[in-house]
């Protein structure tokens, strides 16, 4: 959440409501932390995917020296935290 510069409720709470959209888990919950289930890796193997497209359609419409920019979404936080 700090490398996010979000509180930590607000990135769990966009978590919970991804899992929820998506029917799925994409998180074990215990009392040292959080970790990727299997459906997680795979979704994280996609999200990374996706992100690497819209770096190239943005480098190769707008130039080299643009920065990065993300598409926002309900989710922008876990696809800013993937990266």
């Amino acid at each position: 959440a700090g490398a996010l510069h979000v509180s930590q409720p607000s990135l769990s709470i966009a978590i919970r409501n991804l899992e929820k959209e998506l029917g799925r888990s994409l998180f074990e919950r215990g009392p040292g932390g959080m970790t990727l289930t299997l459906d997680g890796l795979e979704f994280l193997g996609y999200a990374r995917q996706l992100l690497q497209q819209v770096d190239a359609i943005t480098h190769k419409y707008k130039g080299e020296d643009t920065e990065k920019k993300h598409f926002s979404q309900s989710t922008s936080f876990i696809f800013a935290w993937i990266q």
